[in-house]
């Protein structure tokens, strides 16, 4: 199962972390696990290229483990952008249930 673990403080997200594999087919013909990593991607690429937001951030494609945390306070574009990844993992939750994607939000 993936777990994904939205930090928030305020109403502000502090930042996020990913871990686990899906599960939902084999190596390589996941698409579970496929649909979260494009997401994924596409969240850091976003704040990376549109926002001017520092962030840290670490990945282990073996491991399945990602997160990323702002270093101040997140701009209100850098904010959005995170609002649509969660907006985009929560469907896949609820497109393919809590066996396979497990979605949290945790107040900092």
């Amino acid at each position: 199962m993936t777990e994904v673990v939205f930090l928030m403080s305020k109403g502000k997200y502090k930042g996020f972390s990913l871990s686990g594999h899906a599960g939902y087919a084999k190596y390589g013909k996941d698409i579970v696990c496929a649909a979260v990593s494009i997401l994924t991607n596409n969240v850091f690429n976003s704040i990376e290229q549109l926002t001017e937001d520092e962030f840290t951030g670490s990945a282990d494609e073996k491991k399945a483990l990602f997160s990323l945390s702002f270093v101040n306070e997140p701009s209100h574009d850098a904010n959005l952008i995170v609002d649509s990844f969660r907006i985009g993992i929560e469907s896949i939750a609820d497109a393919y249930g809590s066996k396979y994607v497990s979605v949290k939000i945790q107040e900092v």
